[in-house]
């Protein structure tokens, strides 16, 4: 899980329910970035209109979701009545007080400078981050009816226009050839240890096996079709067919190439 840091004024309820920017390609980049849930440490300013004893030091961790959100949909009616400022917004998941004394950012991040006071984003290098989340912190919990406006807003961010579909389907061409008297293979193969046989020519058994367990759910079944006898080789593809014909004769019934007899049949 990645790691950011950005300057604010306080870790109010406000940015204890949503992340929000001015700019959406400042959200864009963070949740471009993010490659997934992640956390973001608040950081308050070095000047007014943050409290002295919280300027320039770590207030507050939130882990939120990389999903864009109108601000307004976390807002209350009441705080919606004018556009906000930052409208455009990604979801907080949960959040936590660091515990005082709160540290300092020049003591936690190699370049603390990089932090500036605008909405600008910063990832915090492996180190940093490994700090961050061992700093004592309590979590906080927001209100009920800011989580229940923050959980339909994921949701209907999440949401897709219309089902997909996959891919859509195209026309295409193959050639296939044939060659007779190229090598070809008798085979008999049975399934499990059951007396349904399988009689046919290929001319690659292995192949041929696999084809046929493809759709076997030999996982609950505990049986599949197994190879028991092959024969042929550099022997002409119509003397194979004839092969398996005769084959197939001495089977006490059959359908298209399964046969259903004792063992003793084949022998």
């Amino acid at each position: 899980m990645r790691v950011f840091a950005r300057r604010s004024s306080s870790f109010s309820d406000a940015e204890r329910v949503a992340i929000a920017f001015k700019n959406e390609g400042n959200r864009t980049r963070l949740i471009k970035a993010s490659d997934g849930i992640g956390l973001l440490v608040v950081v308050g300013l070095s000047h007014e209109p943050t409290s002295p004893h919280e300027r320039g030091r770590l207030l507050g961790l939130v882990e939120f979701a990389p999903a864009p959100v109108p601000l307004v949909e976390l807002l209350e009616a009441t705080e919606a009545a004018d556009p906000p400022p930052s409208p455009y917004a990604v979801p907080v998941l949960r959040a936590w007080s660091f515990a005082a004394p709160l540290m300092r950012a020049s003591d936690a991040f190699q370049d603390p400078l990089s932090i500036d006071p605008t909405e600008r984003v910063v990832e915090l290098t492996g180190t940093e981050a490994d700090l961050i989340q061992l700093l004592p912190k309590t979590e906080v919990q927001p209100p009920y009816e800011a989580i229940r406006r923050q959980s339909y807003a994921l949701a209907k961010s999440l949401q897709t226009a219309e089902p997909t579909t996959g891919l859509k389907p195209v026309g295409w061409t193959a050639e296939v050839t044939y060659d007779p008297n190229a090598e070809a293979w008798t085979y008999l193969m049975r399934f499990g240890q059951r007396n349904v046989w399988k009689v046919g020519l290929t001319q690659d058994i292995d192949r041929r096996l696999g084809e046929l367990n493809l759709h076997v759910p030999h996982e609950a079944l505990g049986e599949e079709w197994r190879l028991s006898v092959s024969g042929g080789g550099q022997t002409p593809s119509w003397l194979m067919r004839w092969t398996a014909f005769v084959v197939c004769l001495c089977a006490v019934s059959l359908r298209g190439e399964r046969v259903l007899c004792a063992e003793e049949t084949f022998r």
